[in-house]
C-alpha cells in the first residue's frame, strides 16, 4: 500500500482519541504478541513524550522481538 487511496488501504490506527494511551497500556500486557503489536501500532503515530517514554522502557522487554519493535519505532 503506497497511499491511503490504494484499494488495499485499511487505515492508520483506529482513529480513537485515546489510541496512544491504549497502546501504551498494551505495551505492559503479559502477552508477548500484544506487546509487540502495541509497539508496531505506534509506528504510524507521531511520537509524544508519553509514547517515547513507553517505547524506551520497552527496549528492555524480556522478549527481544518486543525490544526490537520498540527500537524500530523509535528509530523511524
Amino acid at each position: 500500500v503506497l497511499t491511503d487511496e490504494s484499494p488495499h488501504f485499511v487505515g492508520w490506527g483506529t482513529g480513537e482519541a485515546d489510541e496512544d494511551a491504549r497502546l501504551v497500556r498494551q505495551l505492559k500486557s503479559p502477552d508477548v504478541l500484544r506487546r509487540w503489536e502495541a509497539a508496531m501500532g505506534l509506528l504510524r503515530h507521531p511520537l509524544t513524550p508519553l509514547t517515547r517514554r513507553a517505547l524506551r522502557q520497552a527496549l528492555g522487554d524480556d522478549d527481544p522481538e518486543v525490544g526490537h519493535a520498540a527500537a524500530e519505532v523509535l528509530a523511524r
